[in-house]
């Protein structure tokens, strides 16, 4: 009996140490299915706080095993739907703000209160030699402008615009230092004072500014201030002379006959130069228009040169002036593409530029030669006053002259060299100068030469007629 007991009570023991056994392994592949599930379920929530401002797919979190993140599942589903519903608009606005910044060709430079620059989009880069790792630095590190600095820090302590113009010196991306002339608008960025207690003085959290190079603008406008002020003088000239000699031969000299000659001829004198200043005026503004005033076809130029160089040779003897036409070895009927009065404005004003202003005793050459087989170059060369350095970068603009007061003694309407820059640009050729002050200048141009191949049909029956017995 005993035996019984004992045996029953060792089975009763062996049977409840399996069972616990088998409880606590099964509750333990239950523990790690659940953790493994918690796991699964944070890189779910992960994966979808880092996609969520993406265009990438959101993972359901929702109708998982796991029955005590259900609630959480679906309150971060839902959540997670609409945050990325209310960004969506945001996101593409942020994409279309970048996108104008990145377009435009204005500088635009942010900064918060501290002058910390907050963005810099590309136009400002170079502008203001912002580099892209400038961005969150102090204005003063990246910018060494006092007068940039000092706009930029009353802008944001005043909270007002300020707009100002001044050189800024920056270097390019060979090393050189660059002066350009710079525009700035400068706007206060507002602090948002909802929910705090009013105050007088409104704040800004930063400012904005808008940067633009005015540099060519200006050039460009002084040109035509310089244009205005010259073209009206040498319009007032004329007129004055002709309005003087008239009011004379109203007042006493019409019935002199020796001075009412004399005045008569210095009124067509001066009525024919009023005429020269504006018929040159209307071709230089149709040429820089692109009207076509001329029609360009292949001709020899040769004669031409000859031909204009001739009709200066009483002048230059009348001033003691050598001019000589020098042909360098140019085959003979060469063509040009161009027109015949086009080569005829560009020499005369060439040639008779440089007679005019070599004194007595000088020298004047022309130089005729093939550049290369598609152009022709020629130079016409002094021994006059030359050009000073500083003046040789505007000799080509309009009205322009190195010393008014003998140019226009000398007569003249200061438009000459300036059609003869667009005259040979619209034959695609190119117009340059050298000189030097006291020895003399030249001026170069060229011109496109016109290629003449052989005719085949021609080629083909010289063949033929070799064959013939």
């Amino acid at each position: 009996m005993n035996l019984e007991i004992s045996s029953l009570m060792w089975g009763l023991t062996i049977g409840f140490a399996a069972g616990s056994l088998i409880v606590a392994l099964l509750w333990h592949l239950i523990h790690k299915h659940r953790v493994r599930e918690v796991l699964e379920l944070g890189a779910i929530v992960r994966s979808n706080l880092e996609n969520l401002f993406t265009d990438q797919p959101l993972r359901t979190i929702r109708r998982r095993r796991l029955r005590d993140a259900d609630p959480i599942a679906v309150v971060i589903d839902d959540q997670l739907l609409i945050l990325r519903d209310q960004n969506a608009d945001t996101r593409r606005q942020v994409k279309q703000l970048r996108i104008v910044l990145e377009s435009m060709t204005e500088g635009v430079v942010a900064v918060d209160s501290r002058l910390r620059v907050i963005l810099a989009n590309p136009a400002a880069q170079p502008l203001l030699g912002i580099e892209a790792s400038s961005l969150g630095r102090l204005l003063p590190e990246v910018i060494r402008n006092p007068k940039l600095l000092q706009i930029a820090s009353d802008s944001v302590d005043q909270c007002k615009a300020i707009e100002a113009q001044f050189p800024l010196s920056t270097r390019d991306s060979l090393g050189r230092t660059v002066t350009r002339l710079i525009a700035v608008r400068i706007a206060p960025i507002l602090r948002s004072l909802e929910g705090e207690r009013p105050v007088s003085k409104p704040m800004a959290s930063g400012a904005v500014f808008v940067v633009q190079d005015v540099t060519e603008l200006r050039r460009l406008e002084r040109m035509r201030q310089d244009f205005v002020t010259n073209a009206s003088h040498e319009l007032k000239t004329p007129l004055a002379s002709i309005k003087l000699y008239s009011e004379s031969l109203l007042d006493w000299a019409l019935t002199d006959q020796d001075h009412s000659r004399e005045f008569v001829q210095r009124i067509e004198e001066q009525a024919d130069r009023l005429t020269n200043l504006v018929s040159d005026m209307l071709s230089l503004s149709r040429l820089e228009s692109g009207q076509e005033l001329f029609r360009h076809s292949p001709m020899v130029i040769e004669p031409l040169l000859r031909a204009r160089v001739a009709s200066y040779r009483d002048k230059a003897v009348m001033k003691n002036v050598g001019l000589e036409l020098e042909l360098h070895k140019l085959p003979d009927q060469l063509k040009v593409l161009a027109a015949d009065e086009a080569i005829r404005q560009i020499l005369d004003n060439l040639i008779d530029n440089a007679v005019k202003y070599t004194p007595a005793g000088g020298r004047v050459e022309v130089h005729a030669g093939l550049y290369s087989n598609e152009w022709l170059e020629i130079f016409v060369t002094d021994t006059g006053m030359g050009i000073p350095r500083s003046d040789l970068s505007r000799i080509f603009e309009r009205f322009y002259r190195v010393d008014k007061a003998r140019s226009r003694d000398l007569g003249g309407t200061g438009l000459g060299l300036a059609i003869v820059k667009h005259i040979v640009s619209s034959l695609g050729g190119e117009v340059g100068v050298e000189s030097r002050e006291g020895i003399g200048s030249r001026f170069r141009f060229t011109l496109p030469v016109v290629v003449e191949n052989p005719k085949p049909q021609a080629a083909e029956t010289s063949d033929l007629n070799k064959t013939k017995p």
